[in-house]
Protein backbone atom coordinates (compact mmCIF):
# COMPACT_ATOMS: atom_id res chain seq x y z
CA UNK A 1 0.00 0.00 0.00
CA UNK A 2 3.33 2.55 0.93
CA UNK A 3 4.30 1.59 -2.61
CA UNK A 4 1.02 2.53 -4.41
CA UNK A 5 0.70 5.86 -2.29
CA UNK A 6 4.10 6.86 -3.19
CA UNK A 7 3.55 5.59 -7.02
CA UNK A 8 0.43 8.40 -7.03
CA UNK A 9 3.01 11.03 -5.39
CA UNK A 10 4.62 14.07 -8.16
CA UNK A 11 7.89 13.43 -8.35
CA UNK A 12 10.55 16.34 -10.37
CA UNK A 13 12.31 13.36 -12.15
CA UNK A 14 10.67 9.91 -12.16
CA UNK A 15 13.72 8.29 -12.83
CA UNK A 16 14.55 8.98 -8.62
CA UNK A 17 11.16 7.54 -8.16
CA UNK A 18 12.64 3.94 -7.15
CA UNK A 19 15.05 5.48 -4.56
CA UNK A 20 12.75 7.85 -3.10
CA UNK A 21 10.30 5.52 -2.50
CA UNK A 22 12.74 2.86 -1.00
CA UNK A 23 14.49 5.86 1.14
CA UNK A 24 10.88 7.07 2.38
CA UNK A 25 9.61 3.83 3.45
CA UNK A 26 13.34 2.46 5.56
CA UNK A 27 12.28 6.03 6.89
CA UNK A 28 8.57 5.29 8.08
CA UNK A 29 10.26 1.83 9.30
CA UNK A 30 13.11 3.38 11.97
CA UNK A 31 10.43 6.19 13.09
CA UNK A 32 7.75 3.28 13.70
CA UNK A 33 9.48 1.17 15.23
CA UNK A 34 10.77 3.36 17.67
CA UNK A 35 7.80 5.27 18.51
CA UNK A 36 6.69 4.49 22.53
CA UNK A 37 4.11 7.30 22.46
CA UNK A 38 2.24 8.64 19.92
CA UNK A 39 0.03 12.28 20.44
CA UNK A 40 -2.46 13.01 17.32
CA UNK A 41 -4.93 15.62 16.86
CA UNK A 42 -7.59 16.96 14.42
CA UNK A 43 -7.38 14.16 12.75
CA UNK A 44 -10.13 13.54 9.77
CA UNK A 45 -12.03 10.76 9.39
CA UNK A 46 -9.26 9.27 6.44
CA UNK A 47 -6.30 9.88 9.11
CA UNK A 48 -8.05 7.58 11.35
CA UNK A 49 -8.49 4.97 8.72
CA UNK A 50 -4.45 5.12 7.84
CA UNK A 51 -3.68 5.15 11.70
CA UNK A 52 -5.32 1.99 11.71
CA UNK A 53 -3.09 0.41 8.68
CA UNK A 54 -0.25 1.81 10.46
CA UNK A 55 -0.68 0.58 13.90
CA UNK A 56 0.27 -2.58 13.40
CA UNK A 57 3.90 -1.01 12.26
CA UNK A 58 4.19 0.62 15.96
CA UNK A 59 5.91 -2.33 17.36
CA UNK A 60 7.19 -0.61 20.77
CA UNK A 61 4.21 1.53 20.83
CA UNK A 62 2.77 2.24 24.79
CA UNK A 63 0.94 5.16 24.51
CA UNK A 64 -1.72 6.45 21.47
CA UNK A 65 -3.26 10.00 22.14
CA UNK A 66 -6.02 10.62 19.50
CA UNK A 67 -7.75 14.07 20.06
CA UNK A 68 -10.17 16.13 18.16
CA UNK A 69 -10.55 13.18 15.52
CA UNK A 70 -13.41 12.88 13.00
CA UNK A 71 -15.15 9.51 11.83
CA UNK A 72 -17.56 7.09 11.33
CA UNK A 73 -18.41 3.70 12.45
CA UNK A 74 -16.28 2.44 9.33
CA UNK A 75 -12.68 4.40 10.45
CA UNK A 76 -14.06 3.88 14.21
CA UNK A 77 -14.26 -0.03 13.77
CA UNK A 78 -11.01 -0.22 11.58
CA UNK A 79 -8.67 1.13 14.35
CA UNK A 80 -10.76 -0.93 17.24
CA UNK A 81 -8.95 -4.01 15.13
CA UNK A 82 -5.86 -2.36 15.16
CA UNK A 83 -6.06 -2.28 18.81
CA UNK A 84 -7.28 -5.40 19.31
CA UNK A 85 -4.01 -7.10 18.58
CA UNK A 86 -1.99 -4.06 19.36
CA UNK A 87 0.65 -3.39 22.32
CA UNK A 88 -0.91 -0.23 23.45
CA UNK A 89 -1.25 0.15 27.42
CA UNK A 90 -2.58 3.74 27.93
CA UNK A 91 -5.12 5.11 25.34
CA UNK A 92 -6.59 8.49 25.50
CA UNK A 93 -9.28 9.17 23.04
CA UNK A 94 -11.41 12.24 22.82
CA UNK A 95 -13.56 12.46 19.67
CA UNK A 96 -15.65 15.27 17.81
CA UNK A 97 -19.57 15.15 18.21
CA UNK A 98 -20.37 11.26 17.14
CA UNK A 99 -16.89 10.48 16.44
CA UNK A 100 -16.18 9.45 20.35
CA UNK A 101 -19.35 6.96 20.00
CA UNK A 102 -18.77 4.58 17.28
CA UNK A 103 -14.83 4.69 19.08
CA UNK A 104 -15.90 4.04 22.61
CA UNK A 105 -17.98 1.14 20.58
CA UNK A 106 -15.14 -0.01 18.63
CA UNK A 107 -12.66 0.27 21.81
CA UNK A 108 -15.37 -2.13 23.91
CA UNK A 109 -15.18 -4.82 20.90
CA UNK A 110 -11.27 -4.46 20.67
CA UNK A 111 -10.67 -5.38 24.58
CA UNK A 112 -12.35 -8.51 24.31
CA UNK A 113 -9.15 -9.57 22.97
CA UNK A 114 -7.22 -7.04 24.09
CA UNK A 115 -5.19 -7.45 27.50
CA UNK A 116 -2.38 -4.99 27.44
CA UNK A 117 -4.58 -1.71 28.20
CA UNK A 118 -4.21 -0.84 30.81
CA UNK A 119 -5.33 2.82 31.50
CA UNK A 120 -8.05 4.66 29.11
CA UNK A 121 -9.02 8.45 29.10
CA UNK A 122 -12.36 8.69 27.76
CA UNK A 123 -13.49 11.99 28.43
CA UNK A 124 -14.94 14.39 26.06
CA UNK A 125 -16.72 10.97 24.04
CA UNK A 126 -20.43 11.72 24.81
CA UNK A 127 -20.47 8.17 25.58
CA UNK A 128 -23.95 7.68 26.63
CA UNK A 129 -25.60 4.43 28.63
CA UNK A 130 -24.95 2.41 25.40
CA UNK A 131 -21.02 3.22 25.27
CA UNK A 132 -20.94 3.16 29.06
CA UNK A 133 -22.75 -0.74 29.01
CA UNK A 134 -20.24 -1.61 26.00
CA UNK A 135 -17.16 -0.65 27.98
Amino acid sequence: KFRQQMEQAKFTHRSDADAVIYLQQKIFREKVIECQHLVLEGLPAQEILALAHALPHYENLKSLTVRRFQCGEEEATSLGKALASSQVETLEIRGIGESGRFMVKALAEALKTNSSVRDMKLEWNGIGPEGAQAL
